[in-house]
């Protein structure tokens, strides 16, 4: 049986390095949209950036 044992667990730990490697883009992705969502809002703050009216009716009839 320990063969056996041995081959799962290889399988077991190839599948654990392929999902981690599979979420390192995403992960950095996270980070990098956050990041830029709080400069966002901190130059909001200070009035530097106006939000930006996009399609649809603005009040008009």
């Amino acid at each position: 049986m320990s063969w056996i044992d041995e081959i799962l667990d290889r399988a077991l730990e190839n599948v654990k390095k392929y999902l981690k490697e599979k979420d390192k883009p995403l992960k950095r992705y996270k980070k990098r949209v956050k990041n830029r969502n709080i400069l966002y809002k901190k130059r909001m703050k200070l009035g530097r950036v106006k939000r930006k009216v996009r399609g649809g009716n603005h009040g008009g009839k």
